[in-house]
């Protein structure tokens, strides 16, 4: 079989394979909140948006949930635990979208007065909204959050880690702002915040992934479903998801490398590592996101940037897989080097076939 024959074959299987992935996840139920939630958010989205979040992306995203959820987690609370993370996820994806799509300064201001203020200033804000759609937006993302709140004081544990958590969507909320400029976003951030050397602190992995805590956040809830954890763990626990996030964010940004490029992603890691090495500009990529499709040797550039990154990628994975390992062996209440494990293969296998994905509907 020559070169050319042993491309194609290996183009077909990983077709094959990504439509079977496909079916898969098409197979996987929604619970009746989540699935009000997203239909709601597809009715609302269509009048904004141009590219609204299909409904595989939200069944993707609970197959991932369920894959690493940490066995410390009660049993009879992971179904519960789960569908909140969800509802997390989903708030987070609601305000991206103003980001990505419309970057709209003022619509942003709202979105994030809703998640940051009580009932009264939620009232004020909508009351001011003469847009009917970013009103109706702005409701959705109102109530989800508002359900969610309340929804997470049931959990056994959410007193203990109360204040941790509310850090953590601090940190998000502050990093849409930074998101919402792409080019201040690359210059603010820095590539010097991606690389992961004994002399990095866990501070500066924070502020980097900051624009992307769900992981972290999603691990938090399940420790507050858990009866088991111990609260003296905690200062690990959060370096150790802090560490797994960074994991995923790698992944998510090799495997959907082509698509964020085209979107001009300036928050890529890729993308800013690219543009520190010399290996494309800022300017390039700009030219790129404006009229990808009359961009001359788009395919060409996208294969030599991955090529001249790869020893990058994977000496970062296997940095990550250390600092965990390390880390990990300081926690007792879950067992850490399973979930590496569960993580690392979940990360590996979804950002995978969701890059093949995206490439398939090309």
């Amino acid at each position: 079989m020559n070169k050319e024959q042993n491309q194609l074959e290996q183009s077909h299987l990983t077709k094959e394979k990504t439509k079977t992935f496909i079916a898969e996840i098409d197979q996987i139920p929604l619970s009746i909140k989540i699935q009000t939630l997203i239909n709601r958010y597809n009715e609302t989205a269509l009048h904004l948006f141009a590219e609204p979040r299909k409904e595989f992306i939200w069944k993707w995203l609970k197959s991932g949930v369920e894959q690493t959820m940490l066995d410390c987690v009660d049993q009879e609370l992971k179904e519960k635990t789960s569908e909140l993370i969800q509802e997390s996820i989903a708030v987070v994806v609601f305000i991206d979208d103003i980001v990505d799509q419309m970057q709209e300064e003022r619509f942003l201001t709202d979105a994030l007065a809703i998640v940051g203020n009580g009932e009264e200033e939620q009232k004020n804000v909508l009351s001011k909204q003469t847009d009917s759609f970013k009103k109706d937006y702005l409701v959705l993302i109102k109530d989800a959050w508002n359900d969610l709140t309340l929804e997470l004081r049931n959990l056994p544990r959410f007193m203990d880690f109360k204040p941790d958590l509310k850090e953590a969507y601090g940190e998000l909320w502050k990093a849409f702002w930074q998101a919402l400029d792409l080019k201040t976003f690359a210059k603010h951030q820095g590539t010097d915040l991606l690389h992961l050397g004994d002399e990095d602190t866990i501070g500066k992995v924070e502020k980097r992934l900051s624009y992307n805590m769900h992981i972290v956040i999603g691990n938090m809830i399940m420790l507050m479903g858990s009866s088991k954890f111990e609260k003296i763990e905690l200062k690990s626990a959060l370096e150790f998801f802090l560490y797994d996030q960074v994991a995923g964010n790698l992944e998510n940004d090799w495997h959907t490398f082509p698509i964020e490029l085209k979107q001009g992603d300036f928050a890529s890691a890729l993308i800013l590592y690219a543009i520190d090495k010399g290996y494309i500009t800022a300017e390039e990529i700009e030219q790129i996101a404006a009229h990808p499709e009359n961009y001359n040797g788009l395919q060409k550039l996208i294969k030599t940037v991955r090529e001249k990154c790869e020893d990058y990628i994977r000496d970062k994975r296997l940095r990550l897989l250390e600092m965990r390992a390390k880390i990990g062996r300081e926690i007792k209440s879950f067992d850490a080097g399973e979930a590496i494990r569960r993580s690392f293969a979940a990360h590996k296998n979804m950002h995978e076939q969701l890059g093949n994905f995206i490439a398939l509907l090309k």
